[in-house]
């Protein structure tokens, strides 16, 4: 009987000493990529070469299901097939007993379908290697934890550049998958390459994150890690670079095109290390690539009707107003540029409003920071009243919380590391944007329709030019502008007060300095007050 005793205890003994030498030998603990309806991918790494498994299931006890590796290796890459949309799992890549209660997965929903979504978005978030650093890290992950009542799991997590300060496994280790370990067991990840992954060319930065070349989330495949997009629900998601060599035009543009002409989506958000505009440690007035990211995507953002454009680099967050077709320099914007000069926020101004599926509605540039990088203001180059930014903070942490409710709302919230002086809230910056008909509007008893507002052109087609009419309801502010197929305004013909009735304007084929356009499609544009219509002229030459 004794004898028996022990051996059962040598038994258990060494089954333990088994499972404690696998745990030994994992040193980058598990993290989730890409996933779909049907699918995700777990990665990690080990200490020596073996061949992975992932051991999952519907309970933490229960993990019976696995998918293995073909080949031994040190980092591990497994995409697990034929699971069911919006479902939770629990996994183990230890063993069938290794399951916890917050190491799991979730599936993403049906594709298209209208969702509550919450994204979760940081960037720099591991480029200071000072171990000092680190304790801020943990500050914005705690303080995301609270405001997600006490849990750290998001839908999706944006992470908009600058992993690791000079792209070495060491850093990469140290001062981000340690820091954000328990966020990325239970939460797939997104990133972007920012200008700290160039040092190595990006070497280790593409041999420890797995992004969808393949449009295997949906979305136009593009045959790289450097750019890519990808659905979830009713959102899709664009992400964009400059680094490691990759230009902006080119193949990555032809791409972008192609991407956004396919989506149907309801929600689109595009994201990238270096900001469009921007006050912060890196200025865009002047900066060429800057410039050039706004002259050759932001046409076309706009022309699919983008809500947000995030962003990292210069270590501070700002925010702008609702805007449209600001391609130069903050001195260049103009009343065309200013959609709506709101905070956007409810109970303090208004939500922003857009229209559902229409271009050039206007959109949010967001620069986020996070994670040991937030600069001083006296490192600021930029006055704090830089235009088009409405709301900025410039030396505290934090991070971005994007909540998409079904397909008519989205709520924005910046989560600092500090109590706001006033409010005492950590909650520093919010805006919400509403997408409905825009209907506000009154004449006399009756509410205002978009069929009130008309805009029409005869001949069509035409050369040398075409006389454009147009019908307002009631006296107000009215813009008549004419835009090119990639969105680009060429001409504005009218801007000012008008009175109501019907109005002509003739229109002789000329941009803004009377240079004639060639032959093609072009769309006038008509806005009075809030309300949007738009008429298409065909051009020969």
């Amino acid at each position: 009987m004794i004898r028996n005793v022990l051996h059962r205890k040598q038994i258990l003994l060494f089954l333990c000493l088994i499972t404690s030498m696998a745990l030994a030998q994992i040193t980058r603990q598990p993290y989730q990529q890409i996933v779909t309806p049907n699918s995700i991918t777990i990665r990690w790494d080990t200490q020596t070469s073996e061949v992975g498994t992932v051991h999952y299931g519907a309970s933490v006890t229960s993990l019976t299901s696995t998918q293995s590796e073909s080949s031994a290796r040190t980092k591990h890459e497994i995409t697990i097939v034929g699971l069911s949309p919006k479902q939770k799992y629990y996994y183990s890549v230890a063993g069938t007993t290794g399951g916890a209660f917050d190491q799991y997965f979730v599936t993403a929903p049906p594709t298209g379908s209208a969702q509550s979504t919450r994204i979760w978005v940081v960037s720099d978030f591991g480029q200071s290697n000072s171990t000092s650093d680190d304790t801020r890290r943990l500050q914005t992950v705690g303080f995301w934890k609270a405001f997600n009542n006490n849990d750290v799991h998001a839908d999706v997590l944006l992470s908009l550049g600058d992993q690791s300060e000079e792209d070495t496994e060491a850093q990469l280790q140290a001062n981000y998958f340690n820091q954000l370990q328990d966020v990325l067991k239970c939460t797939p990840l997104f990133t972007i390459a920012g200008n700290h992954e160039d040092t190595d060319g990006e070497v280790n930065y593409k041999a420890d994150f797995t992004l969808p070349t393949r449009a295997e989330a949906g979305g136009s495949p593009s045959g790289t890690e450097d750019y890519y997009s990808f659905n979830f629900a009713n959102i899709h998601f664009v992400a964009l670079t400059v680094e490691n060599n990759v230009s902006i035009s080119g193949a990555q543009k032809t791409w972008l095109q192609n991407d956004l002409a396919n989506n149907k989506s309801d929600w689109l958000i595009a994201y990238m290390h270096r900001p469009m505009h921007s006050a912060g440690y890196h200025p865009t007035d002047g900066d060429a690539t800057a410039l050039a990211q706004k002259a050759n995507w932001l046409p076309l953002l706009e022309g699919a009707g983008v809500d947000l454009i995030l962003s990292g680099h210069n270590h501070v967050y700002e925010r702008s107003y609702l805007l449209d077709n600001l391609t130069g320099n903050s001195a260049s914007i103009t009343s065309a540029n200013k959609i709506d000069t709101a905070l956007g926020r409810i109970g303090i101004d208004h939500a922003y409003q857009k229209e559902p599926g229409r271009p050039h509605q206007g959109e949010i540039f967001i620069s986020c920071q996070g994670g040991g990088t937030a600069n001083d203001p006296k490192y600021l180059t930029v006055p704090l009243s830089f235009t088009p930014i409405v709301f900025k903070q410039s030396n505290n942490e934090g991070s971005l919380v994007i909540d998409v409710s079904g397909s008519n709302r989205m709520d924005v919230k910046f989560i600092c590391d500090q109590p706001h002086l006033i409010t005492l809230s950590h909650v520093w910056d919010s805006l919400t944007i509403i997408k409905a008909p825009k209907v506000s509007s009154v004449v006399g008893d009756r509410t205002l329709l978009p069929s009130d507002f008309s805009i029409t052109n005869y001949p069509n087609p035409f050369n040398p030019s075409t006389k454009i009419s147009y019908t307002l309801p009631q006296r107000g502010s009215v813009r008549i502008s004419i835009y090119d197929l990639l969105g680009r305004t060429v001409a504005t013909l009218v801007d000012g007060e008008q009175e109501k009735g019907t109005h002509t304007v003739d229109w002789s084929g000329k941009d803004e300095r009377g240079n004639n356009l060639v032959s093609g499609m072009y769309i006038a544009r008509l806005r009075a007050g809030e309300f949007i219509k738009n008429t298409k002229m065909l051009l020969l030459r």
